[in-house]
């Protein structure tokens, strides 16, 4: 069942129309007006050249800079041997140097491999990546190194864009996984999976922005889409947010500053995506009223409650969404807006027209609506595979997430299959553990695990805070969990919860530490 606001957006007559076209070897739905591969994207974007494009604290960076960068290194890139289909790796701190380096890479229809800060060395073996652009050459064993020197000599070059043919089914870059919950893996991307994400995203935008009505505060004057990214740009929230933008029309922020409220102020930001529980707190407390921000998301999550009640008394007018994603699928596969999540407000939204879903029960057989199971999706936004892995069977991407469909079509994320806590013949929810004590008590650092024990499973909860806090959580858990569950439980005070470079809590490392201990 397609919302008809949904529905609506992608009537033939718009620019989301749909068609029917081969992507993988399978008539799949895709967008009938979008780009089909990057270079695309690029040209228009090249289109608005004058305009700023990445705002730092340092400096801005015009679209003509940025490109003009761009063909600089791609010139640089193919005189160090690079074509269609050579694997190179991004290691760049610089953002506006790691923008044109991306750029320059998948305009050359080459690969870009987008390096995290985890494990590089097994990153660049997992793409089997010979070249890599770096800031200095040691710590990294590659056959071909570009370092910052040579990138800064190639900028006097003056040179057009590659003229290069690609095939939308090409291989454009490769993510890995944030590996919050395990080893991070070699997502492989391409033309034709990243245009059709970026124009659900776009779709996803829109719907969430109909449903929260009109956010604009009376009187304001338009200002630029500009969002703010708090992510690394190695990252699907970074590297599609800078697509988007190229897309859109708008520009990127950039900063380490600590304060949100004076950022925002500062360089006019209309939207943050992927905002932390402790911001949204922030902007709350706000004295500045904030006027160019229009919209904030979660992604992946649920937003608690409580502070969604506290968004809705001091911020009406501000436009709230959530969504469902992963570097899998190349960004969202549905959203959900003010109104509608206010009605149902552990929904991820309903799925994008080009998505196809099914919910798996352990036995295989699918699930009826409302019956929870593993969730796996297929359609010309997924990945085509996982580096040195075999590819999707039958085109469908299993992605681990337990959940369910209501009556309505609207997806509902429970928990991630790992992190379920077995006992006896039922299945505990960490999520809704952790739920249960930031509702309560009001504790934002919180994680909750399973862990193996002598006995079996047993939860782990480690938050930051004093003893007392501790007892506070225990209490809290009592009566309504399972009394053996809650007895056997072990609960840790830390300082800080451990984070992966995008932000989420390493559940996994959290998992090693209880294992050592």
């Amino acid at each position: 069942m397609v919302p008809a606001d949904l529905q609506a957006l992608v009537q033939d007559s718009g620019p989301f129309a749909l068609a029917i076209s081969p992507v993988e070897g399978r008539e799949q739905i895709v967008f009938r007006h979008g780009a089909r591969t990057l270079p695309e994207i690029y040209r228009k974007a090249r289109s608005r050249w004058r305009l700023p494009f990445l705002v730092t604290d340092r400096a801005t960076v015009t679209i003509e800079e940025l490109f003009g960068r761009a063909d600089a290194y791609a010139r640089l890139f193919a005189a160090h041997g690079a074509r269609q289909g050579t694997p190179i790796a991004i290691g760049l701190k610089d953002d506006s140097d790691w923008m044109a380096a991306f750029v320059a890479i998948t305009s050359l229809g080459a690969v870009a491999v987008l390096l995290n800060e985890t494990d590089r060395m097994t990153q660049l073996e997992t793409a089997r990546c010979r070249m890599a652009v770096m800031d200095e050459a040691g710590g990294i064993d590659a056959e071909n190194i570009i370092d910052a020197g040579l990138l800064l000599q190639a900028r006097g070059q003056h040179a057009g864009p590659p003229d290069c043919d690609i095939d939308p089914e090409q291989e454009a870059c490769i993510a890995f996984t944030s590996g919050s919950t395990g080893r991070p893996k070699g997502v492989i991307l391409t033309h034709g999976g990243l245009t059709t994400g970026l124009m659900n995203m776009m779709v996803a935008g829109a719907f969430a922005a109909r449903g929260a009505g009109n956010a604009r505060i009376p009187g304001s004057r338009p200002v630029v889409p500009t969002i703010l990214l708090r992510t690394p740009l190695s990252h699907i929230s970074g590297y599609m947010q800078m697509l988007l933008m190229f897309m859109a029309g708008g520009r990127l922020a950039r900063s380490e500053r600590a304060d949100i409220c004076r950022l925002i102020v500062d360089h006019q930001i209309t939207s943050i995506t992927g905002i932390s529980d402790e911001e949204i707190e922030a902007l709350l407390e706000s004295p500045e009223g904030l006027p160019s921000l229009r919209s904030i998301a979660v992604v992946g999550r649920n937003l608690p409650a409580r502070l969604r009640r506290k968004v809705r008394e001091k911020l009406p007018n501000l436009g709230l969404g959530a969504g469902y994603g992963l570097t899998e699928t190349n960004g969202l596969v549905c959203a959900i807006g003010n109104a509608a999540l206010d009605a149902r407000p552990h929904a991820v939204g309903p799925l994008l027209p080009t998505v196809e879903c099914r919910i798996i029960r352990e036995d295989g057989g699918e699930c009826a609506a409302g019956e929870s199971g593993e969730i796996r999706l297929r359609g010309a936004m997924l990945m085509r595979g996982y580096c040195n892995e075999e590819g999707l069977a039958g085109g469908w991407f299993s992605s681990g997430d337990i959940g369910y469909l209501s009556d309505d079509g609207y997806l509902h994320i429970l928990d991630k299959e790992e992190r379920f806590l077995h006992t006896g013949d039922a299945r505990i929810s960490c999520r809704e553990i952790e739920d249960a004590i930031q509702e309560t008590l009001g504790l934002q650092e919180i994680a909750a695990l399973p862990v193996e024990s002598a006995g079996g499973e047993r939860l782990l909860v480690v938050a930051v805070t004093g003893a007392k806090g501790l007892a506070g959580i225990r209490d809290t858990l009592t009566g309504r969990f399972p009394a053996q569950v809650i007895h056997q439980a072990q609960f840790v005070a830390a300082e800080r919860l451990p984070r992966t470079a995008s932000g989420k809590i390493a559940y996994a490392r959290l998992r090693q530490l209880a294992l050592a201990s």
